[in-house]
Order: structure tokens, then C-alpha cells, then sequence
């Protein structure tokens, strides 16, 4: 995503969470799944364009800076 490329990633774990709207989720253990969705952004450009743009949004919510920042008020909380 942060590159500006179309995303197909796991429908399972916490990748559905990480990606949100802005990639194809597929079964990861189904080739045709896999397939399909390749096919599909080789073939949809409107889809294609669509998920670049979510996925340059979805990325500005994950940074180190701010991973750092929500573990320092966390400790603070702590202390």
C-alpha cells in the first residue's frame, strides 16, 4: 500500500483489521481465490485505482512515530 500498489492479502489473523477496505481479501490456502484476484486487478482498473487510493489513505493510520507515541502513554499509564 504505502508504495502505491493494489493489495491481495490473508482474509484470516489480523490482516482483514490492517487492510480494512483498501485490499482484496482472499482465503490464503485457495490458489483459485488467489488466482481470481489477480485476474480481477489485471483486469478492473477502476478496482485497481480504487484500492491504490484506499490504500494511501489505510497507510497514514500505521507509523512508527505513532506506534511509539501510543506505547509511551501506555508505560505512562502504567507508571
Amino acid at each position: 500500500m504505502k508504495v502505491g500498489l493494489p493489495v491481495i492479502t490473508s482474509n484470516i489473523t489480523a490482516m482483514p483489521d490492517v487492510a480494512d477496505d483498501a485490499a482484496l481479501l482472499i482465503d490464503p490456502y485457495d490458489i483459485k481465490a488467489m488466482a481470481h484476484a489477480m485476474k480481477r486487478l489485471l483486469i478492473d482498473k477502476t478496482l485497481r485505482s480504487e484500492l491504490v487510493q484506499k490504500g494511501k489513505e489505510r497507510v497514514k493510520d500505521f507509523s512508527w512515530t505513532r506506534s511509539a507515541s501510543q506505547y509511551m502513554e501506555l508505560f505512562e499509564s502504567l507508571v
